[in-house]
């Protein structure tokens, strides 16, 4: 999601604009996860599930899960 489907309004600004939500290549995302506004995730990445994920993740080859979101394991691989 990359908005609050609302708006909040302070000293007449709103404080909760949307963000883009920006996703780089062979991510794998769990089952029930959410990922909101503003976040980023580079390449090579797996997102445990039932995760909330949100903030800037530029490390590759990283599992990144919970509530909220941390790095869980790092140079993990996969294959299909």
């Amino acid at each position: 999601m990359d908005t609050d489907f609302h708006k909040i309004i302070c000293n007449n600004e709103i404080s909760n604009s949307p963000k883009a939500i920006a996703l780089g290549n062979r991510i794998w995302v769990g089952c029930r996860c959410t990922v909101l506004k503003g976040t980023q995730i580079c390449d090579d990445v797996v997102i445990a599930a039932n995760s909330t994920v949100f903030g800037v993740f530029d490390e590759t080859k990283i599992i990144i899960g919970g509530n909220p979101s941390k790095i869980l394991k790092r140079n993990v691989t996969w294959k299909l």
